[in-house]
């Protein structure tokens, strides 16, 4: 039988996420974390990698306007997948990098 009692936790909950590349915050407006628009890049250095360390995991998040900026500056561009609203798919289609761009909404430097 188990005994059971509430007591009293402390979490870390995001607040915000702040821009590694401008320095700015996520934030676009409200409390939630549904007003925190950033992008979440992940590169791992493979066996005998000239530039990274084997076996580590680099991490770091930009804002949108960033991670369009950083994007562009690509000789070719990314592989862009449609998840569906939560991810659902098995195998999504690719589309194109462009159809995906709303310039008007973005403000990085």
């Amino acid at each position: 039988m188990r005994i059971t009692k509430e007591e009293p936790t402390t979490k870390a909950v995001l607040d915000d996420v702040i821009c590694n590349r401008c320095g700015k915050s996520c934030k676009a407006g409200g409390n939630d974390l549904n007003n925190i628009y950033f992008a979440k890049c992940v590169a791992r250095g493979g066996f005998g990698s000239p530039c990274l360390v084997d076996g580590y995991e680099y991490t770091f998040e930009v804002c949108e306007g960033c991670f369009i900026d950083i994007a562009k500056a690509f000789k070719h561009p990314p592989t862009v997948r449609d998840l569906g609203l939560f991810g659902e798919s098995d195998s999504p289609p690719e589309i194109t990098w462009e159809e995906t761009i709303r310039e008007d909404k973005t403000d990085g430097e």
